[in-house]
Parts: structure tokens; C-alpha cells; sequence
């Protein structure tokens, strides 16, 4: 006979009575089934009634019985069609029941989540009598989209005015692991005022070689008639976008430019300075010690003075601490309790630690500023007498 795995835990070895006695008195203990409240409209205006064993749905308004088997399609089609009443919509006896002194609605028929979405109804019922709610297909599947034809015809007027426009364009891949392509465009309106527009935000499926990316540029260029009208473009220093300016120019005026006005709508690309400093913050951040500095340096007598090499590996001594302290309060939960409990107790901002990635520039000064933010909790929570010592 199988032992139960307590026994085993315990070292026992019970004899068949004791076995016996136990598999008689442990009864199987199962999840109790969620309940859940019914809340469709059938409820506030129909009841059950047993008939010859059998359950119907009566409706209260016309006394009419229809079989009830599990589904509410009839019942809602009857209602609906008989007596004008449906889950989507609000009469007039709804609107009377929000009162100034209420604040959340008393129709079941109409449900929200938050105070704003309550306060928002509110005002929509007693102050825009004439005006119907939408409902979630009609809004995504068409004012959704009438609004968005809106705004690429106005984006497409004010590009149209402008001689020339500088785009931005990156490359980024999502938590589920899909690429996307999103391109911005700059230019000056009459009063030089700088303008931005967000041009597209597209699925990049396939190699994302410079070839690939040019042509799924083009095409968003060409749909806003600005291809020639570009004048700069503004990258990574990734390898498949650096030659991303020499394939344009190269469809722009494919022979060699002899006039004034050819060479000046050349295209040129510009690095972007934000990923240029991340660069040198990660670059300078690698150096924590007088050794891998030296390495990195060998053979350049002249490249640091002592002073600033000094200040970069105090800077990169001070961000793999911050890291690491940073990741000790996630990797350990009894920790995070701990901050936790230190934020209550001292009324600090119970705001999370930030750990600093490489794809994201400020990622860094925003790690810095959450541990200067929360000093006097990290110093309370770490000095907790079971924490170790390292």
C-alpha cells in the first residue's frame, strides 16, 4: 500500500489500521463554485415560477411565460421588442435617480468602476438630456476611425504648406516580442513655430535590414505627399540605419546632383543626441576599477587626465552600488516588506525602486533620484536585525 506523503515527510510507518482509519477520516475537500450576482436586465423585470416541474421566466410587465432552459436571448428579445427596454438603454425614470447629493449611480443597468466614471455619467444624464452613449463597438469600430481620417487630413494640410521637414524615425520591439516602426515628423509652420506630428506607429514584420526600412518609410512618406520634402532624418547609431540616408538620397536624385537646388534637398541624417549621451554615461559606467580602465586605454597616453579619470570611476563605483542596492528590493520579498514598512512609518512616498535599463536614456537619472527620494527608508529597512550583512 502507497504510504501518504505525510507519513513519508515524518518518517512513520503506520500500520493498515492506522492507514485505514486515516483514509476514512480525511474527507476530499473541494473549491466551493464562485457565485456570481446577476445582474442582467431580465432580472429586474421578469421572475421565476415552477410549472408542472418545469422553470419558466414571466415577464412583470405583460404577464407573458417563456421556458427557461439556462439562456436570457428570448426574454431580452421580448423585452426589447414588446416594451422598449434593453441593457444599453437609459429612460428617463434612470435620469431622475441621480440626484446632486448622490454620487454613485443607482440604475444597476449603467455600471462603473471608478468615481470618475460615475461622476462623468452623472453629468452626461442630467445635463445632456439629448445625447445617447455609445456603445463599445460602435466607438471602436467607427468613431474611432472617423476621428483618425480627421486627423491625417489635417496633418496632411499642415505638411503640405511646409518646404521642408525633418523626420525621426525608430526601431523598438514590444513585451510580446513583436517589432514596430515609429516615425515623427518636424517642420515650421507660417508663424515658425515648430510643429510635430506623429506619422505612423507600424508592425515591422521581417529582417529589418536598411533596404526593408527605407521601403516601409517610403511608404509612409508617400502617403502624406512629403517624400521630397525631406531634408533630415534622425537615428540610432545602429549599422541598418546609418545607411538609411545614402538609400534615400540615392531614390531621391539617383544621378549626381550638378544644381544649387538638388544639392540643397539632400537628405541627412543626424544621430540622435539623447542616445548619444546614454552611450557615453554606459561607456564611462563600465570603468569600476583602475584595471578595466587601463585595459579599455592602453596605448593612449593622453586620452584622461588623472583628475578625470578619477571622477569616472568614482561616477561608475557609484552606479553599480546604486544597482545593487536597487536589485536586493527586488530579488527579495522579505526586503520589500521591509521598505514597505519603513515608507509608513517615516510618511515617505511609498514609491517602488527604479532599476536603470540600457535601452532607456533617462532610465539612470530616474534610478538615482527614487534612491535619494527614499534614503531614509532604505537606511531604516536595512539596519532590520535578520537582514544579512554582506
Amino acid at each position: 500500500m502507497r504510504l501518504p506523503l505525510f507519513f513519508i515527510h515524518l518518517g512513520i510507518e503506520p500500520s493498515n489500521t492506522q492507514l485505514l482509519n486515516v483514509n476514512q477520516q480525511v474527507p476530499l475537500i473541494r473549491n466551493k463554485r464562485k457565485r456570481y450576482s446577476k445582474s442582467s436586465i431580465i432580472w429586474e423585470h421578469c421572475y421565476k415560477k415552477l410549472i408542472n416541474g418545469k422553470e419558466y421566466l414571466q415577464c412583470s410587465n405583460c404577464s407573458s411565460f417563456y421556458l427557461w432552459l439556462g439562456s436570457t436571448s428570448n426574454i431580452k428579445n421580448h423585452l426589447r421588442n414588446n416594451h422598449n427596454l434593453s441593457e444599453d438603454s437609459i429612460t428617463e425614470e434612470n435620469k431622475e435617480e441621480y440626484s446632486e447629493n448622490e454620487a454613485e449611480p443607482n440604475n444597476k443597468k449603467m455600471k462603473c468602476n471608478t468615481k470618475t466614471d460615475n461622476k462623468l455619467l452623472k453629468f452626461v444624464l442630467i445635463n445632456l438630456n439629448n445625447y445617447s452613449i455609445p456603445k463599445r463597438k460602435n466607438l471602436s469600430g467607427k468613431i474611432l476611425n472617423e476621428e483618425f481620417d480627421r486627423t491625417v487630413i489635417k496633418i496632411k494640410s499642415c505638411l503640405a504648406k511646409a518646404s521642408s521637414i525633418t523626420i525621426t524615425l525608430d526601431l523598438w520591439t514590444s513585451i510580446q516580442n513583436y517589432p514596430y516602426m515609429g516615425v515623427t515628423c518636424h517642420c515650421l509652420d507660417e508663424r515658425m513655430i515648430l510643429s510635430s506630428y506623429t506619422l505612423a506607429v507600424r508592425h515591422l514584420p521581417g529582417t529589418h535590414s536598411s533596404e526593408a526600412i527605407k521601403e516601409n518609410l517610403k511608404m509612409v512618406l508617400n502617403e502624406y505627399n512629403i517624400f521630397d520634402k525631406i531634408v533630415g532624418i534622425v537615428t540610432d547609431n545602429c549599422s541598418n540605419m546609418i545607411n538609411l540616408s545614402l538609400l534615400l538620397n540615392s531614390d531621391v536624385h539617383p544621378e549626381p546632383r550638378t544644381s544649387l537646388s538638388q544639392m540643397r534637398k539632400k537628405v541627412y541624417q543626424f544621430s540622435c543626441c539623447a542616445h548619444v549621451l546614454n552611450l557615453i554615461l554606459q561607456r564611462m559606467s563600465k570603468y569600476s576599477n583602475e584595471k578595466e580602465f587601463e585595459t579599455e586605454n592602453r596605448g593612449d597616453e593622453n586620452f584622461l587626465s588623472d583628475i578625470e579619470a578619477e571622477c569616472m570611476q568614482n561616477y561608475a563605483s557609484l552606479i553599480e552600488k546604486c544597482r545593487k542596492i536597487v536589485s536586493v528590493f527586488h530579488q527579495s520579498t522579505k526586503y520589500s516588506e521591509y521598505l514597505s514598512e519603513a515608507q509608513i512609518l517615516l510618511n515617505i512616498e511609498q514609491h517602488k525602486l527604479i532599476q536603470d535599463n540600457k535601452t532607456r536614456y533617462n532610465s539612470t537619472y530616474m534610478m538615482i533620484e527614487r534612491l535619494y527620494e527614499q534614503l531614509d527608508a532604505i537606511n531604516h529597512a536595512l539596519t532590520q536585525p535578520d537582514i544579512r550583512r554582506k
